[in-house]
């Protein structure tokens, strides 16, 4: 076994959940201003209300009553707890990967032993567990293909840099 390479896989995955977690975080952030705009539109509808129920009264109505409903179910709207949640494991995945970048010199120069390799590799993933365990509990966060692929992307972007200033002296 190659335990560099293993090192390396733990290393780009750790970055790669990195963006996944970003760009998963902002797409309920995202929901959750749409849902708080059309809220405040609705709630405020008395401004211009009198026009608009003179014309389009069943519409308006409509939304009235939408936006009743969306404020009674939005305690049980995961995108606001969510976003916390995603926030707060990105905050401490961030910190593993910046941890496994900082190593990598080491297991790339072959300065540490396949079992030092191996127990820093079982290391970082236990914190990762940790972490997910202590942010998440028994929820699990549904896969969003849509940012793996944007993480994907990013991690192969930020690795090409990675490597491009680690060998040439480049920032």
């Amino acid at each position: 076994m190659n335990y560099q390479s293993l090192y390396w896989d733990t290393l780009v995955q750790l970055r790669a959940n990195v963006y996944y977690l970003q760009a998963y975080q902002i797409h309920l952030e995202k929901w959750d201003n749409r849902i708080q705009i059309f809220l405040a539109i609705t709630s405020s509808s008395s401004i211009g209300g009198w026009v608009i129920w003179n014309e389009y009264g069943i519409i308006w109505g409509a939304l009235i009553a939408a936006s009743q409903v969306i404020n009674a179910i939005k305690r049980f709207l995961p995108f606001q707890k969510r976003a916390k949640q995603i926030g707060s494991l990105n905050t401490e995945v961030e910190k593993l990967a910046l941890d496994a970048e900082s190593q990598w010199f080491s297991v790339f120069e072959g300065k540490l032993t396949d079992e030092d390799i191996f127990n820093l590799v079982t290391k970082l993933k236990q914190q990762k567990l940790e972490a997910s365990h202590k942010h998440f509990k028994d929820q699990a966060l549904p896969i969003k293909s849509k940012y793996e692929l944007e993480a994907a992307e990013r991690t192969r972007a930020y690795f090409e840099t990675y490597i491009r200033a680690s060998t040439t002296g480049e920032n």
